[in-house]
């Protein structure tokens, strides 16, 4: 597949949505419908579909969408599907550095991190928060700071301990805290006191898709990297471990950083 020809088209559509004045109608339908979680989670992937140029994130906060988008989430803070797509959402919208800014020291953190413990059993919820914390963290020390005052360190290792058998969830676990300590080398020890060493080694050791965030993160984490050659990603968690061919190629094949909603559908 030529992906530069589909990723043009993604930013062509959301340019034309944009244009068209249907983000209005859309935060007019968040207002109208704030009460329902299954209406709002549709609003919310719309919106997500369109937040892939800086202008239309500018455009999106400053005419209020955002708020609504962070109502909705606080509002249905107990519903998985709601939850797991407004995190993308946000994900989005923090590749603007104002935003991610604003996010970071606003309600988003607790509202993502409570949607994580709340949510903790559920692959999709935790894999999404994570996303959205790499987001929130990438360039950003202060947010960092923030993260680790709510427990982030605690709350990502948890997370890859719970869920070592789902390799993208321990992929954005590694991004993660790539980009939180990567400008702030004070706190490996954090991280490495909690065990998250011995989680990235089996992540890596699991899950192919793992291997290179798995490099990347030991190397910012201060330690070092025993390469795997064609044995990486064929551990005890890895489709490897399987019979089954469909399963294998899926995961050989898998690479997006973030869901489709198909499989967020819970």
């Amino acid at each position: 597949d030529d992906y530069s020809t589909m990723l043009s088209k993604v930013f062509d559509t959301a340019k034309d949505v944009a244009a068209a004045g249907l983000l209005p109608l859309i935060y007019t339908a968040l207002r109208k419908h704030m009460s329902d979680p299954l209406v709002l989670k549709e609003l919310f992937a719309a919106m997500k579909g369109c937040s892939v140029q800086d202008d239309i994130v500018k455009s999106i906060v400053a005419d209020g969408g955002l708020a609504l988008v962070l109502q909705g989430f606080k509002l249905h803070m107990e519903h998985p599907g709601c939850t797991a797509r407004a995190m993308l959402l946000l994900a989005n919208m923090a590749e603007n550095d104002d935003v991610k800014k604003d996010l970071g020291q606003g309600d988003a953190l607790n509202l993502i991190m409570g949607a994580m413990q709340l949510h903790s059993t559920q692959v999709v919820v935790v894999r999404c928060g994570l996303a959205a914390m790499a987001s929130l963290a990438l360039r950003m020390p202060d947010n960092v700071d923030r993260m680790m005052e709510l427990g982030a360190a605690g709350l990502i290792v948890e997370s890859m301990r719970s869920h070592a058998g789902a390799s993208e969830l321990n992929r954005q676990a590694m991004m993660a805290v790539r980009n939180m300590v990567v400008r702030k080398t004070e706190l490996r020890p954090v991280f490495l006191d909690e065990g998250i060493e011995e989680l990235i080694m089996a992540a890596r050791d699991s899950h192919l898709k793992c291997a290179d965030a798995a490099f990347d993160c030991l190397r910012d984490l201060g330690c070092e990297y025993g390469g795997l050659g064609d044995q990486a990603g064929k551990g005890q968690n890895s489709a490897y471990s399987c019979d089954d061919s469909l399963v294998k190629s899926s995961q050989v094949n898998a690479g997006s950083a973030m869901v489709t909603w198909e499989e967020e559908d819970v």
